[in-house]
């Protein structure tokens, strides 16, 4: 034996390990001897935490030195043959947990697919894609077989099950073994289990198929005998020759079927044997392979590109700032193509799960199946092997999947990338990019920033609209600018109309949703056989129900907010716990029988306009009608096809979405976010109307946006006409630095969060006198925010302004003394503490 392996051997090693629980440090192990050479920083390893639980923690440093304030546990094992979790990702890790002021077990559970956690409290199931009755029975041993029949008999089991199944204290390692042989799944949650989508499908059976003489017999027969079988029996048969799809598959959709005959004909020539029923999965990846030719750059977007690329040789990351519809993707592919070419892996982040659905087949048209996608619709082994395909770019073995371009949303920056050469920040503004809860409360944008620089990659931030902290960067030479003035090919920007609801109103022209002159556009939009979007950014039928004597309005038991009525389940509903209820048939207070509903949401707009236009075709677009994995692709297909003539939705309509035949797009209620009380309120306005605007009028169609409103002098309309970003930017940049807000200042949320409201005062208020004196007048609060009240809990707030000279490391050294002392101070107090750096 090599003397140097042998002292590895016998040397006594600590492994410091993250471990997926809110917890404020990393917890050192002794590892044993016997494991000593396959102790790599990234692996995973089993480690008992606690008396009684197990979960699988990260190595994050080995080093021979034992903990001073408590005795080493061992490890019970190590799961991986090689790190699952690159030392670059660790480093990212390390920055999100300093700068959003968090646990490193908050960021070990937003980074790991849960497929990659085993802990004590998981579950497994089957993998739907395996068949035991397939696989040599000595595939399995003996206690994986016990495991496996009891899955055929339990759909799933904990791992506390399978303890007390086979009679050993520590399953992880065993459960990975049937992990990695594809046996089963493990999931977090019972919610977290995704079933893949099966669609039922009808086919002839092959006998009569390649049999004419007795398929001619048969169709005799039926039409004596049972006429509707041989119709269904002939349009199967139609079906198989001219749709393309089923003569691909040499099956026709159960669905198709059923729209002109019942269940009970079909079923009848399936127990004859004369037609087949199965299932077949719907694969996310399944996308329309449309022959699409790639759009020739204009003159504008070459001199774009030339311009990134010369910025990209000073600068580490350009704001691409491009009106809409001026083809910034043509431009995002143009510098793909020359990263890959350099062989180099590109990640592509936009804000929406909505988004990556019509991006996919674009970038799959120039790029193929070397397009990876990740967001959080994937069901967690999908998300696994994605993971493990990063991971293993480079190794080329020919069975393995290899992307090197994943498109997804901000989840996708915790992958293991190992040869980054391009980030692309797409609608860099949105505030989806930022994680609300739980922690970590990251902003992708500024994430990405950091992951670009540990690979030395570029970063590219696209947008019509930017942040301002973006071009605040921009123009103060941090970030290079590039600006696109002219749409692309032939289009060119809507005009916009103001529609004044409150002068309509006054000479009572108007008691409906929508003003003349938006209905007078829809109706000759439609005549012309052209798409209307309508926006509404509340869901529900009617934001709130009210007594029309007393004013009483039904509110959530839960949280300070009002029940929203779904005329759809016939139930006022909360859209913060999930809290429903029956709708009153009087008034709690004063039991009168007339209450009705007030304002509207996305369900009514789409009620009202089926009663105006009666033979058009509508849709709705909101968090109710797109939960399911494919409702997206869906609803924005059977929109590009031109099947929905009207399209209603909520902010999911306005991101970056590309249809060529809209030419009117209605703002039904912008009052709603320009009164909001908020110091980016009229910045997330304007973002918000030049987005939905900007859906109108692609290609060679003028569009027309139409925005209704009680304030049409407003200030941010006046803009919006204008069509001026950096007049508005400049308006509105003063005042942000007059009163200390970004981008001049860093802001942190301290909110004291508790189910009793005097301890929620009372730890606030101590807070903000330990605070104050280090603060002053850079402290507002502490405030109870517009809703005080969410799923039972008090939440209180104090807002920190930051000057940018202070590094994040000084704040966070400084916060955790005050906080330390403040929870010494109240030991018997049950409260917590959540803290939002950057809140959007």
């Amino acid at each position: 034996m090599d003397q140097t392996t042998n002292n590895t051997s016998q040397t006594t090693f600590f492994v410091d390990v993250i471990v997926p629980l809110s917890v404020a440090n990393k917890f050192t192990y002794r590892v044993p001897k016997e494991l000593n050479e396959q102790i790599v920083v990234g692996k995973r390893v089993i480690v008992q935490f606690g008396k009684t639980k197990f979960y699988t923690a990260i190595i994050y440093n080995v080093h021979p030195n034992p903990p001073k304030d408590y005795v080493a546990k061992y490890i019970d094992s190590i799961l991986d043959d090689e790190p699952i979790v690159t030392k670059a990702q660790l480093q990212l890790w390390d920055w999100i947990s300093h700068y959003y002021l968090c646990n490193p077990g908050d960021v070990m559970n937003a980074a790991l697919p849960s497929g990659l956690k085993l802990s004590s409290t998981s579950h497994i199931t089957i993998n739907t894609d395996f068949s035991l009755d397939e696989m040599p029975y000595d595939y399995f041993t003996e206690k994986e077989h016990t495991v496996l029949e009891a899955l055929q008999i339990n759909s799933s089991l904990s791992f506390e099950d399978v303890s007390v199944l086979l009679s050993i204290k520590t399953v992880q390692g065993f459960i990975n073994k049937l992990i990695q042989k594809g046996a089963i799944v493990i999931y977090e949650e019972i919610k977290d289990k995704y079933k893949p989508k099966l669609v039922d499908y009808i086919g002839v059976n092959l006998t009569l198929l390649n049999d004419q003489m007795q398929l001619k017999e048969v169709l005799d027969t039926l039409e004596k005998k049972a006429f509707k079988q041989a119709e269904l029996l002939l349009m199967v048969l139609h079906l198989l020759k001219s749709d393309e799809t089923a003569k691909q598959l040499g099956l026709v959709k159960k669905a198709t079927l059923l729209k002109t005959f019942d269940t009970a004909v079909i079923k009848g020539l399936v127990k004859k044997e004369i037609l087949i029923e199965t299932e077949l999965e719907t694969s996310r990846l399944l996308f329309d392979n449309k022959e699409k030719t790639n759009k020739t750059l204009n003159a504008f977007q070459i001199k774009a590109v030339k311009e990134i690329e010369h910025q990209f040789e000073t600068k580490q990351a350009v704001l691409l700032h491009g009106v809409t519809g001026s083809g910034k993707t043509e431009i995002y592919s143009e510098l793909i193509n020359k990263v890959i070419a350099q062989g180099k892996q590109v990640l592509y982040l936009v804000p929406e799960i909505a988004l990556t659905t019509q991006l996919i087949s674009r970038i799959r048209a120039v790029f193929g199946n070397s397009v990876g996608i990740y967001h959080s619709k994937f069901s967690e082994n999908e998300r696994v092997e994605i993971w493990n395909s990063i991971l293993h770019e480079g190794d080329h073995k020919q069975d393995a999947k290899h992307f090197n371009i994943v498109l997804g949303t901000r989840s996708a920056l915790f992958l293991p990338f190992n040869n980054l050469g391009l980030i692309i920040i797409d609608e860099e503004h949105d505030n989806s990019y930022k994680q609300q809860d739980p922690a970590p409360r990251y902003h992708a944008r500024d994430a990405a920033m950091y992951l670009a620089n540990l690979h030395k990659a570029k970063v590219l931030l696209g947008t019509a609209t930017p942040s301002f902290e973006s071009y605040y960067n921009a123009l103060h030479n941090k970030f290079g600018l590039v600006r696109i003035a002219e749409r692309h090919g032939n289009a060119s920007l809507p005009s916009t109309v103001v529609c004044d609801l409150k002068k309509e109103t006054q000479q009572q022209q108007n008691k409906s949703i929508f003003s003349h002159q938006l209905v007078d556009a829809i109706t000759q939009a439609l005549a012309k056989k052209e798409q209307v979007i309508l926006f509404q950014n509340r869901r529900g039928f009617a934001p709130y129900t009210e007594c029309t004597s007393c004013n009483w309005i039904p509110h959530c038991t839960h949280c300070d907010v009002a029940l929203i009525y779904h005329k759809q389940t016939n139930k006022l509903s909360c859209h913060y716990c999930g809290y429903a209820m029956q709708p009153p048939t009087s008034c709690g207070a004063c039991g009168n029988n007339n209450l009705k509903y007030k304002g509207f949401g996305t369900e009514k707009i789409e009620e009202e306009i089926e009663i105006l236009f009666p033979s058009a075709k509508v849709a709705r677009m909101d968090l109710d009608t797109t939960r399911s994995k494919y409702a997206y692709k869906q609803l924005i297909d059977e929109f590009e096809l031109g099947n929905i003539d009207i399209l209603v939705g909520t902010q999911m309509v306005t991101k970056g979405l590309d249809f060529d035949n809209v030419s009117v797009v209605g703002v039904l209620n912008v009052d709603s976010v320009l009164n909001f009380p908020d110091f980016r309120s009229y910045e997330k306005a304007y973002q918000l109307i030049i987005q939905v605007s900007g859906r109108a009028g692609r290609k060679d169609k003028k569009g027309t946006v139409y925005i209704q409103t009680n304030q049409p002098e407003h200030s941010v309309i006046n803009h919006v006409l204008a069509d001026n970003y950096l007049q508005f930017y400049q308006s509105q940049i003063n005042e942000r630095e007059q009163f200390h807000y970004p981008p001049f200042t860093r802001v942190i949320e301290l909110s004291v969060v508790s189910k009793d409201v005097n301890v929620v005062n009372d730890i606030a208020q101590q807070l903000a006198n330990q605070l104050k004196p280090l603060f002053g007048g850079m402290m507002l609060g502490p405030e109870f925010p517009l809703i005080a009240k969410i799923k039972d809990q008090y939440h209180k707030r104090i807002l920190l302004k930051i000057n940018r000279e202070y590094s994040p490391t000084q704040v966070r050294n400084l916060l955790k003394q005050e906080i330390d002392t403040l929870q010494f101070n109240n030991k018997k107090s049950i409260y917590r503490l959540q803290i939002d750096a950057d809140p959007v």
